[in-house]
């Protein structure tokens, strides 16, 4: 019995699949990837070429609608235009690599990190923009030069004498009390201290005189500090306290005032608050302290130091209308 023949179909499959597999890709033209110079947009380029026309052989500069001369970059790309017709700069990023899709293909430039649209209404130019903004600038042009200080110790010891002589122009003879004593005896004790300390360096310094030092620091002749005099021993001496003020009762205080007052000012301020003051309803203490410092120019009280002194001779006082008023 003779076999069937294979079918056609299925030769024809076979061809089919062979030229489908060993089909090349269609050659397309690479285009090298490209970046739009966007104001306020910065790129990761390091040394961007960049070449005016003059310095590109065989190449004619590239104008504007008016004839103006444009900037021009290598690899013979066609400047872009703007909406307005200016042409903007373009920069070559060498180590950006074209993406190969999976026949060999180039796929499209994708362009990253790139603002939205500018608008130029507000007066820039993109004509009239230097190229140099585009380009990285040198760091060292934002240095500040830098100065070595003077050593502090070198300046410490060419400190002279004549330098500190305007603060002992006071009087030679201030009068201290005893928190500024103690005080004066602690900024010589801290220097005697450090004189110990530096040892035979200070020889030839201020710091080898310790009076003249601390007269210095504390603003007080030389003459005082020695008067004050220093402890032998390092001792930190506590500053003495206030003395608590004493709060004498109304009574006691009337007592006081007349006793000091009594004798030069009692009769003047009793005569005149019963023959010279008028009568009406505001007789109080600090209308009788008003004119009694017209009547007198050297009238040395206050208004507090006058009640209690009035009140001392024997006036009273009452209370009209929530004032104090004398009462004679």
């Amino acid at each position: 019995m003779q076999r069937p023949w294979p079918s056609s179909s299925n030769n024809f499959s076979a061809i089919a699949r062979r030229l489908l597999l060993n089909r090349q890709p269609p050659e397309r033209k690479k285009t090298p990837p490209v970046r739009l110079a966007v104001v306020g947009t910065q790129f990761r380029v390091e040394n961007p070429i960049v070449c005016l026309p003059g310095n590109v052989p065989d190449s004619k500069p590239t104008t504007d609608e008016y004839g103006n001369g444009l900037p021009q970059l290598f690899h013979d790309i066609k400047p872009t235009v703007d909406e307005y017709g200016g042409i903007l700069p373009v920069q070559i990023d060498d180590d950006i690599k074209p993406t190969v899709d999976g026949y060999g293909g180039i796929l499209p430039v994708q362009i990253h990190d790139v603002e939205p649209f500018v608008n130029y209404s507000d007066g820039f130019n993109p004509n009239s923009s230097n190229i140099d903004e585009f380009t990285t600038q040198p760091s060292h042009h934002f240095k500040r030069p830098f100065s070595r200080p003077t050593p502090l110790c070198r300046r410490i010891r060419h400190l002279d004498k004549e330098r500190f002589i305007a603060l002992h122009a006071g009087d030679p003879t201030p009068v201290l009390g005893g928190r500024s004593k103690v005080l004066i005896r602690r900024v010589r004790q801290f220097f005697e201290e450090v004189k110990k300390v530096l040892g035979d360096t200070c020889e030839g310094t201020i710091f080898n005189s310790t009076v003249e030092l601390t007269a210095w620091a504390c603003g007080v002749p030389p003459d005082t500090v020695t008067r004050v005099g220093v402890r032998e021993e390092f001792i930190h001496e506590l500053f003495p306290r206030k003395k608590k003020k004493v709060d004498y009762s109304f009574a006691k205080e009337k007592e006081v005032t007349l006793k000091r007052y009594k004798d030069e000012w009692g009769d003047i301020i009793r005569d005149y608050v019963k023959n010279k003051m008028s009568r009406d309803t505001d007789m109080t203490s600090y209308r009788l302290h008003a004119e009694l410092c017209r009547e007198y120019k050297d009238f040395p009280f206050g208004r507090d130091t006058l009640y209690t002194l009035v009140s001392a001779l024997g006036v009273k006082f009452g209370r009209v209308d929530g004032k104090r008023v004398m009462t004679i």
